[in-house]
């Protein structure tokens, strides 16, 4: 078996598993999708798969497999780790940022704001957030509009002077604005306390979706099971 992991320490891996030894905490098997786990394991050289010696489960994040909504989500944050990570180049806020997003999606009732949080600061890690307070064409005011230029292959939001200059762009309501800025702040969210809903969630998500079309030069395969 061949398993990708993201470790903290050595970022994302590839494990070949040959007679490892597995420790268990609790039930259920050490090697599987949504797993934290403790691994040794050997660097072979040369190869890009590392041989797997031993491992140690340590959570399952067992409310993933309990409702559908959570687990498209976390299938959509494998997808993103697994896209936009390079073999043996680690991230430790990368990490923890993941892990922090698998345990709140296993307890929230609203994973929609879970994974925008998500979303919105892995792009702040690899460096890719747009600009979403000025233009990020001629840097100037965004005005006062309720609906606001956006262009994920500019940079972010566009000033109504510069909209004749920038190609493949869409309008989103100022609240869809507000609430990306607020994800991608340093403070930790407070789910229950944060709604999208409406007009600003369709926004919110059409903002996403173009910036992963942008980044990854195609569509998510997971995005079609969250609209």
């Amino acid at each position: 078996m061949r398993p990708r992991r993201y470790s903290r320490d050595f970022g994302r891996l590839s494990l070949i598993a040959k007679g490892s030894k597995r420790r268990r905490r609790g039930t259920g098997q050490t090697i599987d999708l949504f797993q934290l786990i403790e691994v040794v394991f050997i660097e072979r050289t040369g190869s890009g798969l590392q041989l797997l010696t031993e491992s140690s489960l340590l959570d399952d994040f067992a409310g993933l497999r309990r409702d559908l909504r959570r687990g498209y989500a976390a299938f959509f944050v494998a997808e993103l780790l697994g896209t936009l990570t390079e073999e043996n180049d680690p991230n430790a806020a990368l990490f923890e940022l993941t892990h922090r997003t698998l345990t709140m999606l296993c307890e929230t009732d609203r994973p929609n704001v879970v994974l925008h949080t998500f979303e919105i600061r892995l792009l702040t890690l690899i460096g890719l957030l747009p600009r979403l307070d000025a233009c990020a064409w001629c840097g100037g005011n965004l005005g006062t509009e309720e609906e606001v230029a956006f262009a994920a292959g500019a940079g972010g939001t566009i000033c109504r002077k510069c909209t004749g200059s920038v190609p493949d762009m869409i309008y989103v309501s100022r609240g869809a604005l507000t609430v990306l800025n607020k994800l991608a702040g340093t403070a930790p969210i407070k789910v229950e306390r944060l709604r999208i809903s409406g007009t600003i969630a369709k926004d919110v998500r059409k903002m996403l979706a173009r910036l992963w079309m942008h980044t990854m030069g195609r569509e998510p395969h997971m995005l079609k099971y969250l609209r």
